[in-house]
């Protein structure tokens, strides 16, 4: 008989799932929340293990590595199992450290990125690459009392959380009064001491603080930083345990997010990122500055903040060329910078940290006196660690960073300058950053290959051929003749 598991990232307690079920082949796998054994389709979550192959479930195809690519970020996808043994298909998962070793090239290992997809990276060790067996027990032996016993469980909770509601809006027996919102749009909702207490641990201190005086007076508190119809969406929450967000406006859905996270409703907080980033990533594409300010805001929104990273290290300019960009905060700039696949060029990082810093003092850089080379020398301190210096070429650290030489510590500029004086005698070194290499399936053309696509960056970016290239341009295709025609004035259009 069989053995099916759920295969759980550690540090998320979500499954491994093949996305929408497919029975596609190089569908692709993803983290998602685990199903209940007797849900219809617990079977895309399901696992089992032939020899160093691992099956899943639904669709009988094997766990495979895209072109067996060993290098980081490289996608795992669900494909027909080879007739021949593969290097692209075999796995084996090691007990003593809960991860899941590719056998072509032991130092890359199943990883969890942060926007959830399954891919190979090479093993560092941590949370997201360490993963526990969970047996599937579908219950068959006792199916009928397994169905009894869940139904026994679970049949008078909606009547439960109606209950609650009801209480809610009951204006009979309600001991607390919250004013919710700033002047002029504030608005008093009445609730229950007991059920808020429980509930919020925010709002248990604030009750706390606020005891119900002798004279009858009920008890009153303010919430001014929260708006009332985010307000009302949470306080029925609290009431009936429900909350659906596929009507709410993504907009909105931040802000619940955010006062979420102020009346410490963590479930919710986990709840509400998860959510944004399974069903609303197009969207917070789209609003990039919008989602990496709130990110930033509060270290409880570590799921957005890893989001966004992921995001800005394969598109740096969503962060760099946004017009928000010179009022980011500090910390989220330090986060961009020390990332290690962030696509972009090292003198292009230094340029745009140092016009960061610019930004932060109010004189224009063409008027700094000494004091104001100084002021900028302790505002870009934290950051000048993460820049790479050593990995500039000499034409660029004459012409981007000599003349700023003020803002480097003195040991650091004498030790910069002595290594691209004399190559021979380096002082020091930088970790170089990992570039994202073309991809074939990155280049819709039925003209130019990869190879192509890789010259013609090397051309934009001003790169010898010879030379390595760490950012590679997106390619978009804009005309096909079998797609829009062979006509001149269609391709001049």
């Amino acid at each position: 008989m069989t053995t099916y598991y759920w295969i759980i990232a550690q540090h998320s307690g979500k499954v491994l799932e093949v996305k929408d079920g497919s029975f596609c082949s190089s569908a692709e796998i993803f983290q998602r929340s685990k199903k209940s054994e007797l849900d219809p389709n617990v079977d895309m979550q399901l696992w089992y293990f032939n020899g160093g192959f691992i099956v899943n479930k639904r669709s009988g195809f094997v766990l495979d590595v895209v072109e067996a690519k060993c290098q980081n970020g490289t996608k795992i996808v669900q494909y027909q199992k080879h007739d021949e043994p593969s290097r692209s298909q075999e796995w084996e998962y090691n007990y003593k450290d809960n991860s899941f070793y590719f056998k072509f090239n032991r130092n890359f290992v199943l990883d969890v990125s942060s926007t959830n997809i399954i891919h190979l990276w090479e093993k560092h060790g941590g949370k997201n690459q360490q993963f526990i067996l969970q047996k599937w027990d579908d219950g068959s032996a006792v199916i009928e009392n397994a169905e009894t016993n869940i139904i026994d469980n679970f049949k008078f909770l909606p009547k439960l959380s109606q209950n609650f509601l009801e209480i809610l809006d009951d204006d009979e027996y309600y001991d607390v009064n919250i004013e919710v919102g700033d002047n002029p749009h504030v608005k008093t909702f009445h609730a229950h001491m007991v059920i808020l207490s429980y509930r919020s641990p925010y709002l248990r201190r604030k009750l706390s603080t606020n005891k119900k005086n002798n004279d009858g007076t009920l008890t009153c508190i303010e919430l001014p930083n929260i708006l009332p119809e985010i307000f009302e969406i949470i306080l029925r929450y609290i009431y009936s345990g429900k909350l659906s967000l596929k009507e709410i406006d993504p907009s909105n859905i931040i802000k619940l997010l955010v006062a979420a996270n102020e009346l410490s409703l963590q479930e919710l907080v986990i709840y509400i990122q998860s959510f944004l980033i399974e069903n609303k990533a197009n969207w917070m594409k789209q609003n990039f500055d919008l989602i990496y300010q709130t990110s930033y805001e509060n270290d409880s929104f570590l799921d957005l903040q890893n989001y966004c990273n992921g995001l800005i290290s394969n598109e740096p300019d969503k962060i760099f060329k946004s017009q928000d960009f010179t009022s980011i905060p500090e910390k989220l700039l330090i986060a961009v910078i020390q990332n290690d696949n962030l696509q972009m060029s090292e003198v292009q990082v230094w340029k745009h940290v140092f016009k960061w810093g610019v930004a932060q003092n109010s004189a224009k850089l063409e008027d700094y006196s000494q004091d104001d080379f100084n002021t900028l020398k302790n505002t870009l301190r934290q950051c000048i660690p993460f820049i790479r210096f050593y990995n500039l070429t000499s034409k660029e650290f004459a012409y981007e960073v000599h003349p700023y030489k003020e803002v480097l510590p003195k040991e650091l500029y004498e030790d910069l300058l002595l290594s691209f004086l004399d190559s021979d005698n380096k002082k020091g070194e930088s970790k170089p950053r990992i570039p994202r290499n073309i991809d074939s399936r990155d280049i819709d053309s039925n003209i130019i290959t990869s190879q192509h696509a890789e010259i013609i960056s090397k051309w934009v970016g001003k790169l010898e051929i010879t030379d390595k290239l760490n950012s590679p341009y997106e390619f978009k295709l804009l005309f096909r003749g079998s797609r829009d025609g062979f006509y001149p004035e269609k391709f001049h259009k």
